[in-house]
């Protein structure tokens, strides 16, 4: 009977990671879409904000409204929460379309592929490690640090400040996304079998995707930024 109970709780382990990256990549696939769309059809972000000063805008407060809304608004549905998901992830596809003029095609197929193998990795090392909850306040710690440090080089604009700050998010967003593995399965008993699951799953993907993106972002700051496009 213990063994059945402990198959039953391990497949349904596996089926609810499996929901929470298959919004994942859904998120992604949309994203990339969006920034396509964008460049094909404004040149880019830079050209938006020139063309349609309002599209721009709405992009941006977008961002901040659909995932506020996901994070911090009253649980709902399955189907809210992943439309939710999906708006908020197309308008971050626009705005980060900008790296298409900014990057060579080459480095953004580089950071992409390398996000990905860190992603993955971090994502095994969350599943197999029993639990990091004890790590908290350094993880909180290390995303003040890095935000109130890059708040600060905003004045600065100094490139080598940029590079250490970088590799740094790297490896915070790296840990961050194996943190919230590890956060999610240890807590899966809790949503196995309530109603809120759906929108968890949402929320879950979400982080998972913002950490993914953050990953991504900071391994092309480290590329050449004046280097021409390959277009």
């Amino acid at each position: 009977m213990e063994t059945a109970n402990a198959k039953k709780r391990s497949d349904g382990l596996s089926i609810f990671f499996i929901e929470i990256y298959g919004l994942f990549t859904l998120a992604l696939i949309v994203s990339c879409m969006a920034s396509w769309l964008t460049v094909r059809y404004y040149n880019g972000f830079d050209n938006l904000i020139n063309k349609s000063p309002l599209l721009s805008l709405l992009a941006i407060i977008g961002v901040v409204f659909f995932s506020s809304g996901l994070h911090y608004g009253k649980e709902r549905s399955c189907i809210i929460g992943v439309s939710l998901l999906l708006a908020c992830s197309f308008c971050t596809g626009v705005v980060f379309s900008y790296c298409s003029f900014k990057y060579t095609n080459i480095n953004i197929t580089i950071a992409f592929l390398s996000a990905c193998i860190e992603f993955t990795v971090c994502t095994i090392l969350g599943l197999i490690k029993q639990d990091l909850s004890d790590y908290t306040p350094q993880l909180i710690a290390m995303l003040i640090s890095s935000l109130v440090v890059t708040i600060i080089n905003l004045v600065l604009e100094n490139r080598l400040i940029d590079l250490v700050l970088s590799f740094i998010g790297i490896g915070v967003y790296g840990f961050l996304s194996m943190y919230e593995v590890n956060m999610l399965k240890n807590n899966y008993l809790k949503y196995r079998d309530s109603v809120r699951r759906g929108w968890i799953v949402s929320v879950a993907a979400m982080d998972l995707f913002y950490a993914f993106v953050n990953i991504f972002l900071n391994i092309l700051s480290i590329l050449d930024p004046d280097a021409e496009n390959d277009d």
